[in-house]
């Protein structure tokens, strides 16, 4: 807290004691066994000790800790680390999506639909560990690997199985993909020469989003605008204002504008809330000045981020899975020269944000 350099920044992490998560696999126990400093694990191919691993019986969970992928002192972007959980332990997990409990744990033992991956934090023989846990189908029942990055608080060495807690974050939200200032420049150095035809069009293309947004921020204060096209306009000019409602939710602080008006609170009638649309609008143009301008979710999109466990894909390479299908939304109409479609793409992680959200 003593390195954040503005109080909104401060405000926000101080909201991260309180951040949401869903309880998972209640009534399963764990060992944990500390494989750290041995042999290699990685990549998840034949001969690997993570595909023989002894499986977990009944309700007890094996915890494996191993070395990270990147040895220590190399260059890796995620520093809360990666691990893998087992497929029918992905698929007892609840789902959460906005925040939300969409579906809860089965409760008769059954499997359901496993996600690809989840953010956790994990609990076990007083050790805590956080971070992802990307879906392993290869790994025996009841297993769940952890590396060296995402254990932050060591497990005690006496061996027990009598304290273990997985915990879903639910706080993570579906974003649009937007630009900001740090991208704004790599994109137009990629579009070409200063002057050329491909920098022309790219500056126009920033133009034409700033205006739309503009129009659509701005509807709200149009008299001619009927009441439906307001009400729309103030939920847009509202969503940044939604992420308080989970605050509100414990007791801290006031519901969000959004909430207030999918409440039904007349927008005209209440002070309080065409005040805090004002200030959302007045916000939204101001993110707009600063580039912050969405665009197309076709061929762009905010992803979660996972390693490579198995070692398939070679240095550069991106899969890229939408919506639990694998998607290349820049393939080319031509394959290359080895027969494959391919396409080049720009992975960009914004500063200070982690790969998991």
């Amino acid at each position: 807290y003593d390195r954040m350099n503005s109080v909104a920044k401060l405000s926000r992490r101080l909201s991260l004691p309180f951040s949401g998560s869903q309880r998972a696999l209640e009534g399963f126990s764990a060992r944990v066994f500390d494989w750290r400093g041995g042999r290699p694990y990685f990549p998840l191919q034949p001969g690997s000790p993570l595909l023989t691993l002894p499986a977990g019986a009944g309700s007890i969970v094996h915890i494996f800790l191993v070395d990270d992928l990147v040895p220590p002192g190399g260059l890796a972007i995620m520093t809360d680390g990666a691990g893998l959980i087992s497929s029918n332990l992905a698929a007892m997990l609840p789902s959460v999506s906005g925040g939300k409990l969409i579906a809860p744990s089965p409760t008769d033992g059954s499997e359901g639909f496993a996600a690809l991956g989840c953010q956790m934090r994990l609990y076990a023989q007083g050790g805590l560990a956080k971070g992802t846990l990307a879906t392993s189908h290869s790994l025996p029942q009841n297993v769940i690997v952890l590396t060296d990055s995402q254990v932050k608080v060591q497990p005690m060495d006496a061996a027990t199985d009598s304290m273990f807690a997985l915990e879903l974050i639910n706080q993570t939200q579906r974003t649009a993909p937007r630009l900001n200032a740090q991208l704004i420049p790599i994109l137009e150095e990629a579009s070409g020469r200063a002057g050329s035809e491909g920098r022309r069009r790219f500056c126009e293309l920033l133009e034409r989003l700033a205006v739309r947004e503009a129009e659509q921020v701005l509807r709200l204060q149009q008299p001619s605008a009927g009441r439906e096209q307001q009400q729309k306009a103030a939920l847009l000019a509202a969503h940044a204002q939604a992420a308080n409602g989970h605050a509100a939710r414990l007791g801290l602080g006031t519901p969000s504008v959004a909430g207030m008006i999918s409440a039904g609170i007349d927008l005209f009638k209440e002070p309080y809330l065409l005040r805090k649309c004002q200030e959302a609008i007045t916000g939204s143009l101001e993110r707009i000045r600063a580039g912050k301008l969405p665009i197309g979710s076709g061929s762009s999109h905010v992803v979660m981020g996972f390693p490579d466990f198995t070692g398939a894909l070679a240095e550069g390479e991106v899969f890229l899975c939408v919506e639990g299908r694998h998607s290349q939304p820049l393939m080319l109409s031509s394959a290359g020269a080895d027969g494959e479609l391919s396409s080049e793409a720009l992975v960009y992680r914004p500063p200070g944000v982690r790969a998991g959200d």
